[in-house]
């Protein structure tokens, strides 16, 4: 068996039952990747908000913010099965917070946006400099802050 040669990887029996049990302990071999030159395969879809609109209500109903933290609904890409993501360079959630609750302070490394769709009197934080929003903002973090 060559070592550089992905083709070459076995697949025999010895061989899926070692990728089972590096999975449960989730984990995944590098060989197993095809590297940063092939994405998984993402498809055009639409997400729509009337749709996520009454789940987002009912995750504010039974998730405790003590359970989630961040009460967010993923739009996952229907063709990437294996993630969560919109596209293989995108994340796009939806996220609900209640009235009085605090989404604890975080940094990312991505940048990152919000779009306001519904409330009011919430507001983010940048460097500690606050900035309210209301429903029509759009808002851009840089990263790292």
């Amino acid at each position: 068996m060559t070592m550089n040669a992905r083709a070459d990887i076995r697949t025999d029996d010895s061989m899926d039952q070692f990728y089972e049990e590096v999975k449960r302990i989730h984990g995944r071999g590098l060989w197993q990747t095809e590297g940063t030159a092939k994405k998984s395969p993402t498809v055009p879809y639409l997400w729509k908000y009337q749709d996520f609109r009454p789940l987002l209500f009912k995750a504010a109903e039974i998730v405790p913010i003590e359970l989630a933290e961040r009460r967010v609904l993923v739009m996952a890409n229907p063709g990437i099965l294996t993630d969560w993501q919109a596209s293989n360079t995108l994340l796009a959630n939806l996220q609900i917070i209640k009235p009085g609750e605090v989404a604890r302070s975080h940094r990312h490394t991505a940048s990152a946006l919000r779009l306001v769709i519904e409330g009011s009197g919430a507001y983010t934080a940048v460097d500690g400099e606050k900035s309210y929003m209301d429903p029509g903002d759009f808002v851009t973090t840089p990263n790292w802050t």
